[in-house]
């Protein structure tokens, strides 16, 4: 079985023309958001083997939180430049089916509305929209990461910190 995990950057500083982008820092709530996220990981008892961020400031940090509370090794966290810039589901997949074979759950944390489209891109019928610190996991009743198809992912779980605070978000 292999499973990818899906985790959304968590809170962010607002974006404004003194700042670009790629540098906005989490602020203290989007911290504990990670926090959160990571004992959402916990418990459900899913922990990585492989971790890719996007490269964006406040993305990095939320993989950094996540892997620190989960006692992945921080530095062992794979930048990867296309989930900044939205590559394709395509390109998303060639990438997953050149890792090796020994690790088996990869989390992936990056941006909307991209982790939404690769969810579904691997999920049949999946039209959600995932906030801020949000976590989609699929498994893949497969052995290989080569064998990863579209469409036939099946979800394990959709949670995110603030779960019972806010309604589902529907993606448009």
């Amino acid at each position: 079985m292999r499973k990818i995990v899906f985790i959304r950057h968590a809170e962010p500083v607002p974006a404004n023309g003194d700042l670009h982008d790629f540098d906005r820092t989490l602020v203290k709530a989007g911290e504990k958001q990670g926090e959160e996220a990571a004992r959402i990981l916990k418990n459900k008892k899913t922990f990585p083997d492989i971790v890719i961020s996007s490269p964006a400031v406040r993305a990095l940090q939320t993989a950094e939180i996540i892997g620190m509370d989960m006692g992945f090794p921080t530095k062992e966290i794979i930048r990867n430049e296309g989930l900044y810039s939205q590559m394709s589901g395509k390109e998303l997949l060639d990438y997953i089916t050149a890792l090796d074979n020994s690790c088996s759950v990869l989390f992936i944390v990056g941006h909307e509305p991209s982790l939404s489209l690769y969810s579904a891109y691997f999920l049949p019928d999946f039209e959600q929209g995932i906030p801020k610190a949000g976590i989609v996991a699929i498994k893949f009743d497969v052995n290989n990461w080569q064998d990863i198809e579209p469409l036939k992912g099946e979800l394990i779980f959709f949670e995110y910190p603030e779960k019972k605070f806010q309604e589902n978000y529907k993606l448009h």
